[in-house]
């Protein structure tokens, strides 16, 4: 959400670049291509993982451990002294397995590595500020140069790269990342944006002046494209990015990335930004690391999101910290009126939608083509209701949008039998605090509307199958003709989704979570999906400190299952999970990358310790088509 409120007419961002320059202005400077990277390169599965970059080119990642980094002038983050008109400003610490890590690793295979260590060796010991340097030769803010520039990779975050050579020393000293765009492609992008602690550089896109057949439709798309309606705006996105896409706001709206591209291209890009996470940031040796496997696919890949959380903000007079600048000269407390009145006079626009790519304002969006249609029908009449009523908030907020069914009927306290559910019509819940009600295959959860929960969920039942099939194969190899009990604790277990699902193959289950309403719900859910052939299930509240507190599994016998937050386990945590010592760890992630953080470290750590866990598969779920998003599923086995 936008931290503070945005009127366009005063916005300061520099405006986006949306046309090619013409009349008088300069033409764009062409920055220097390698003739071996104008190729349009096609987006190819990826191969054996290899080896992390050497210490002298990497920043020392913000791990979960207490190691003292290798190198702690290449730190992202580190304890330097702000520049350039960011001076004065507190530093953000990075966001672990965010764009910067993941960006300084694309700076490093790109660049190369000796390049990049001659980069730092001149910023540390000559005193080179390349920010500064940067701004010099391409500007920056309103003042930033269109460059035109081959695209040789792509970002994690989905964002086309390219190389920045410098006027002065005939090397590359930068990338810049460049939305929308794709490998292979030629585009001239207007720079705004230098990265002060990596060799980063941000632009928009203001043409692709040599399309990637990537955005070619096959025959069959060809075909269905012919009888397809169109309207005026989305025909004119696709003039721009392809015919493929299905969104007149893409190009403009962060949400999406790759709608320009086949689903085949996407599902590789995807197994691909697995390869890199557990190269880049596991710390492990290639040989520990197996080939990733081929990204589960969504069923859906428009019209799957079950919830959206589009943000408003209220014109800058309803706002009491609304910045109004003092007369110069002036005693304290006197404001210059003219210039409130011109910002009070101008008409204020209310946008209800996501932030626009590159820009802290919001995009106006009627419709989301990845969100359920009654989440669309719903987001109609709340805009209507937001705009009516806007000069009663005091501030902007984020509207909630939940695909549900009906409430339940009171009368029906269990599942069916049968495991099938009549078909009933979704509705929409807009409230916190209602109750939102889901059928995943063949069980059903309630859970409040604000809290966590899976939002693609015709995904879900073969996410869960392939983790079903991964324990069962494992149990079965390892039993042989001996029956023993299976056990599964379901660490960050929410509301039960991956315990409750997973019963029918474990004879306990035991869900753990800090959070006291999810375990109510949890419980709930347990004793509604109860049948047979369906393990005992039990869920309880965890302290921290102890979060196993006396579950007494049998180790040999048990699996764990995480799914934590984006900025992955703690050590508190990797510690008690290694100190219980199950025979399978089996890890759910929306953040690859400190996945690849944490299992290398359980991987490391019980070798010292001679528990030997080994990673047997690793492969991406899309859970969010049409984004770069990409969650990682994992399966850890020690031998017993």
């Amino acid at each position: 959400m936008v931290d503070e409120p945005t009127k366009r007419a005063i916005s300061t961002s520099p405006p986006r670049a949306t046309t090619p320059t013409t009349g008088s202005a300069p033409p764009p400077k062409r920055a220097k291509l390698d003739e071996a990277s104008t190729a349009n390169p096609a987006i190819e599965a990826p191969a054996v993982p290899s080896p992390a970059p050497p210490p002298a080119a990497v920043p020392p990642a913000q791990t979960t451990t207490n190691e003292k980094p290798a190198n702690p002038k290449a730190a992202l983050g580190s304890n330097k002294k702000p520049r350039g008109p960011g001076k004065g400003k507190k530093v953000k610490p990075v966001k672990p397995g965010g764009a910067e890590e993941t960006g300084f690793f694309d700076v490093v295979e790109l660049l190369g590595e000796e390049r990049v260590a001659e980069l730092q060796k001149a910023e540390s010991e000559d005193g080179v500020n390349w920010r500064k340097e940067a701004e010099g030769e391409w500007g920056a803010g309103a003042t930033g140069k269109d460059v035109e520039v081959r695209v040789v990779g792509i970002s994690a975050h989905g964002d086309g790269l390219g190389v920045l050579t410098s006027s002065k020393s005939n090397l590359p000293v930068r990338l810049v990342s460049i939305p929308f765009t794709l490998p292979g492609e030629l585009v001239k992008a207007h720079i705004h944006r230098h990265e002060p602690d990596y060799y980063m550089s941000h632009a928009d896109l203001v043409e692709l002046l040599e399309k990637s057949p990537e955005r070619d439709l096959d025959d069959e798309e060809r075909k269905e494209a012919e009888v397809e309606v169109v309207g005026e705006e989305l025909k004119a996105t696709r003039e721009k990015f392809g015919d493929r896409v299905k969104c007149k706001y893409f190009g403009v709206c962060s949400g999406c990335q790759y709608q320009p591209l086949s689903y085949a291209s996407q599902l590789t890009i995807k197994q691909n930004v697995v390869r890199k996470a557990f190269a880049n940031f596991s710390g492990l040796d290639a040989s520990l690391i197996p080939a990733i496997g081929e990204t589960l696919p969504s069923p859906l890949q428009y019209g799957y999101r079950t919830k959206l959380t589009p943000h408003f903000q209220t014109p800058p007079s309803n706002n009491p910290n609304s910045n109004r600048r003092k007369k110069k000269g002036k005693g304290k407390g006197e404001v210059e009126e003219a210039e409130v009145e011109a910002k009070e006079a101008k008409e204020w626009e209310v946008t209800i939608g996501f932030e626009e790519k590159g820009r802290k304002r919001i995009v106006d969006i009627e419709e989301c083509v990845i969100a359920t249609q009654v989440i669309n029908d719903k987001l109609v009449t709340e805009r209507e209701r937001v705009k009516a009523n806007i000069s009663s908030y005091k501030c902007g907020a984020t509207l909630l949008l939940r695909d549900s069914l009906p409430p339940r009927d009171p009368s029906i306290t269990s599942r069916p039998s049968s495991g099938t559910f009549p078909s009933e019509a979704h509705v929409c819940i807009t409230d916190h605090h209602a109750v939102v009600r889901e059928q995943v295959g063949s069980v059903e959860f309630e859970q409040m509307a604000g809290s966590f929960f899976q939002n693609n969920n015709s995904i879900l039942p073969s996410l869960l199958k392939y983790i079903a099939d991964a324990v069962r194969e494992n149990m079965e190899v390892k039993e042989g003709k001996e029956k023993k009990k299976r056990y599964l604790v379901d660490a960050y277990c929410g509301s039960g989704l991956f315990g409750v699902s997973l019963a029918d193959q474990f004879d306990v289950v035991e869900g753990v979570e800090i959070d006291k309403a999810s375990i109510k719900w949890a419980k709930k859910n347990a004793e509604f999906n109860k049948g047979e052939g369906r393990g005992e299930i039990g869920f309880r509240d965890g302290d921290a400190e102890k979060i196993f507190g006396d579950i007494n599994f049998p180790s040999d016998q048990t699996t764990i299952l995480i799914d934590p937050p984006r900025k992955g386990c703690d050590i508190p945590f990797l510690t008690q999970l290694l100190n219980f010592n199950p025979q399978t760890i089996i890890y759910v992630s929306c953040n690859v990358h400190t996945q690849a953080r944490d299992i290398g470290w359980i991987v490391k750590k019980s070798q010292e310790q001679g528990k030997e866990f080994r990673i047997e598969s690793l492969r991406a779920a899309d859970l969010f088509a049409n984004t770069h998003h990409a969650e990682g599923v994992a399966v850890l086995r020690r031998d017993v």
